[in-house]
């Protein structure tokens, strides 16, 4: 990352919404799909705040966290300047929102 920055001009976003999905394959049994208070993001949102943030702290962005079921194990992270993304709407509708981003 740090050399396609040196090459390439990254929007750094003054606001932003940092969103966490993490996807756990179909079968993946219910006990292994970790709570989200046992989840360390910090390095993760250190690296996204050193590339496309002006600042992590709370004026500057919402983070948000989510499971779904899926393929693969795996985390994707949405970066949006648009941080009503998801505000005020519920799982299923969002399913598009995501459906996009993968």
């Amino acid at each position: 990352l740090d050399e396609f920055a040196r090459k390439e001009m990254i929007e750094r976003y003054d606001k932003a919404l940092i969103w966490f999905i993490y996807e756990y394959a179909d079968d993946t049994p219910a006990r292994h799909i970790r709570d989200y208070d046992n989840i360390e993001s910090k390095e993760v949102l250190d690296m996204i705040n050193a590339f496309f943030l002006l600042d992590d702290g709370g004026d500057f962005c919402q983070l948000h966290y989510s499971s779904c079921r899926g393929k693969r194990d795996c985390t994707r992270i949405i970066i949006s300047p648009d941080i009503c993304l998801i505000s005020c709407l519920d799982r299923e509708e969002n399913r598009h929102i995501f459906s996009a981003y993968v």
